[in-house]
């Protein structure tokens, strides 16, 4: 499965928060315009120097609000339609306990439609144990890649996601290519390794790879109570 399709199924199943970090901010917003073409949401893009404006396809409005993110978050909680909010290094403005607070209730959808957040920024802390466990996922299935895959491409991606039916937190460790397919978490496997590492963790894994490719490797892992206060 593409990137594009990837997100598109998470806008489409209302996955209410999705965190990419990335350096490259403007391509974020391409693929979520994409992503327009699969499923309709109103997109907006935030940033700390202009505000919140509307980025639907090739529209560009002015800012609906001042730049400070509490004004932000309760325009957002209050729209009524359905959008994606990109919302660019947005994390060092979280730090108070109010904008914890509202962040949280639209996650929850309290009083609030059902948006898709996305935080997006070049470095997004992590729990060190955590982060420990997703660079061994990312990189045993890199490895993989390298190894099997005869691939000219590879990609990884993560995803912070909530679900609200159990109030549970997880990071989605994503990683795809573009080779011949046929994977699989055989016993003695790069992949074997990454199941049973999860599988300690209480997380799960999945691989699809048909023969003639592509390949994509995901990696469920819960938070608990490791969620940063900043998101918490």
């Amino acid at each position: 499965m593409s990137e594009l399709q990837d997100l598109s199924s998470l806008v489409r199943s209302n996955t209410p928060l999705i965190v990419i970090e990335t350096p490259d901010e403007g391509r974020v917003v391409d693929l979520f315009r994409h992503v327009l073409t699969n499923v309709w949401r109103a997109l907006y893009r935030w940033s700390i120097t202009e505000g919140m404006r509307r980025v639907d396809l090739d529209r560009e409005d002015p800012s609906e609000t001042p730049p400070d993110i509490s004004t932000t978050l309760q325009a957002i909680k209050s729209h009524d339609q359905r959008g994606i909010y990109l919302l660019l290094d947005c994390v060092p403005y979280l730090g108070y306990a109010s904008t914890q607070r509202m962040l949280r209730e639209i996650l929850d959808r309290r009083g609030s439609l059902e948006h898709t957040i996305v935080l997006v920024g070049s470095k997004l802390e992590l729990p060190p144990e955590l982060e420990r466990n997703a660079y061994f996922i990312a990189a045993e299935a890199l490895t993989n890649v390298a190894k099997h895959a005869r691939a000219s491409n590879a990609w990884v991606r993560l995803e912070l996601r909530r679900v609200l039916d159990d109030d549970a937190t997880w990071l989605d460790v994503i990683v795809s290519d573009d080779g011949v397919g046929g994977a699989s978490a055989s016993p003695g496997h790069g992949l074997a390794g990454i199941e049973e590492r999860l599988r300690g963790l209480g997380g799960t894994v999945e691989v699809r790879s048909p023969a003639g490719g592509p390949t994509l490797v995901l990696a469920h892992l819960p938070l608990a109570t490791s969620l940063p206060s900043s998101l918490a």
